[in-house]
């Protein structure tokens, strides 16, 4: 029954981490590049660019992260008794192809559904310094802080506030994870346009923040959906395979669809705005509808499996 929560709470780390990158990453470009040469000099010697300090001192914790993570323990498996797959072995790779194709009216409009979304995701973070930095003239520093706080904030709220609602929308709908998921884009876009379009900065930021928060609050959702309705014993490939699909989508062409909408049609430097205005609301407008098309067979899950909320 909270498990979207649970989703929430460990997909935060990816928000805060996101908008610390950029806070923390912003303050020491602008730091170091505040000398005329914007390199390092150590012993009379040229050391390091502004840039390669940003990937040092954001990649250090990752160090002490490391060492923490060998310290958790494995927690005990809790096996839900309708979608447990008999027996104790793990299943092959055979079985969990032939249970992914069986049901793949459900497997195809999820993924797409979560590719789209992480799409808009992408595409949107990968641009939004530079739409600051070209349209509102913002310093990489100001863009690094103001992006950084709005992110952990949009972040927070649209994966844990969103994690909970969808589990409330859960025990009041049948499928209401799916039609929390569809609402969240459907919302998203009319953001994602003012954001794009209003002239003042502050303003542009809040509208970011918002369309931010509405886009990630269905990543916790469909990875929950996607747990509910796959054995037990399948859930670690077949997350695995639905991870891999929308980073593929995600990361490869997010940020390119963006550059390529911006290069081919528009001017290359200010074009940036009618580029993210018509990208970022067409994948969530793209999303709600495989939103929409998954409704009805997570349905169909959800009664065959009373149970499947373990």
């Amino acid at each position: 029954r909270k498990l979207g929560f649970a989703m929430g709470i460990f997909n935060m780390g990816t928000a805060v981490g996101a908008g610390l990158a950029l806070i923390i990453g912003g303050s020491v470009i602008s730091f170091v590049t505040g000398s005329e040469s914007g390199t390092t000099v150590l012993f009379g010697i040229e050391f390091l660019s502004g840039w390669q300090w940003v990937f040092i001192l954001v990649g250090l914790p990752g160090l002490l992260i490391a060492v923490l993570i060998s310290l958790i323990k494995e927690p005990s498996r809790i096996i839900s008794n309708s979608i447990n797959a008999d027996g104790e072995n793990p299943v092959s790779i055979g079985e969990v192809k032939r249970f992914f194709l069986q049901h793949i009216d459900f497997h195809f409009p999820h993924h797409a559904a979560a590719s789209f979304t992480n799409l808009a995701l992408v595409g949107i973070n990968s641009w939004v310094s530079v739409y600051f930095i070209r349209i509102h003239d913002w310093s990489l520093g100001e863009a690094g802080f103001n992006i950084g706080i709005s992110l952990i904030i949009g972040g927070l709220i649209g994966l844990v506030g969103g994690g909970f609602l969808s589990d409330r929308a859960s025990v009041k709908f049948k499928g209401g994870k799916a039609i929390f998921c569809l609402i969240c884009a459907l919302i998203a876009v009319p953001f994602s346009l003012l954001f794009a379009l209003i002239e003042d900065a502050f303003s542009a930021l809040i509208f970011f923040g918002l369309a931010y928060g509405f886009m990630v609050a269905p990543i916790p959702s469909a990875a929950a959906i996607l747990q509910e309705v796959t054995p037990n014993r399948m859930r670690g490939t077949l997350s695995a395979f639905y991870l891999l699909i929308i980073s593929i989508v995600g990361l490869a062409l997010g940020a390119t669809i963006v550059a390529l909408i911006n290069d081919n049609f528009f001017d290359g430097y200010s074009g940036i705005r009618e580029s993210l205005l018509i990208a970022i609301p067409a994948f969530n407008l793209i999303a709600a509808g495989f939103y929409f098309k998954l409704i009805a067979p997570y349905r169909t899950r959800c009664a065959n499996e009373p149970t499947s909320h373990a």
